[in-house]
């Protein structure tokens, strides 16, 4: 399971990077997670570093790297 940490944002609530599976996951304000697959790690660093980061999973992220939705299962 990839740790989350919060990032501040207007839409996006948090997100993490799974380095064994270049996986950037990504959770949005209405709870769903989508994850981003075969993602560099440098795309993770720009996309924390980015100050609209809603604006770069649009421009950067979709339509470049597969993605998938996850279902989080509450504890």
């Amino acid at each position: 399971m990839v740790r989350l940490n919060s990032v501040s944002s207007r839409d996006i609530v948090a997100a993490g990077y799974d380095k064994e599976k270049s996986e950037l996951h990504i959770k949005d304000k209405e709870g769903n997670i989508v994850v981003f697959h075969r993602v560099p790690f440098t795309v993770y660093q720009d996309f924390l570093e980015a100050r609209l980061k809603g604006r770069f999973v649009k421009k950067q992220l979709i339509g470049l790297f597969v993605q998938t939705e996850r279902v989080e299962v509450p504890a």
